[in-house]
């Protein structure tokens, strides 16, 4: 049995799908932005070590400074 849709249907089909792309959207973009954010404030953290500590986190000098100056989106 094959049911016609109507326009009325068709419409709320449409806007339930955009309306979940639309909450996917923003979802995935706050859990970005929230990344961004522990990103930038471990290097920060990582930016007042002592370089003495640097090899109890297993890096090198060269390795903190590349990893502090790296862009937030990084």
């Amino acid at each position: 049995m094959h049911t016609k849709l109507g326009t009325g249907n068709k419409v709320a089909l449409y806007w339930e799908r955009n309306n979940w792309n639309i909450h996917f959207s923003l979802s995935t973009l706050l859990f970005r932005i929230k990344k961004w954010c522990r990103n930038a404030n471990t290097r920060k953290e990582l930016e007042g070590l002592d370089p003495q500590f640097y090899q109890d986190i297993g890096k090198t000098e060269q390795q903190v400074y590349h990893e502090i100056h790296k862009k937030f989106w990084q």
